[in-house]
């Protein structure tokens, strides 16, 4: 990683540190340190993204159809944060 990166890593960081610390919305943080929302929610989601450190894992169901259904037009949606299936 370049020293410029770095800096600008350690820049956001204590960005996003001073706007906790201020007490007052991220917005308004923004408005007044002429800090571009966009910019700062994109170095907030990068820098705690926690996503790098999941290990993602699959499990295998099987759907056996029942015989004697009364109502075959009905379905199951299943619903896994924002994910439907």
């Amino acid at each position: 990683m370049s020293t410029t990166n770095n800096k600008g890593i350690l820049l956001w960081k204590e960005r996003i540190q001073a706007c906790k610390a201020s007490n007052i919305s991220i917005k308004r943080w923004c408005r007044e340190n002429s800090v571009s929302h966009s910019a700062y929610r994109y170095w907030f989601r990068k820098l705690n993204s926690k996503s790098e450190n999941i290990e993602t894992k699959w499990a295998e169901i099987t759907i056996e159809p029942e015989k004697n259904l009364v109502f075959p037009e009905q379905s199951i949606i299943l619903h896994f944060y924002d994910f439907k299936i």
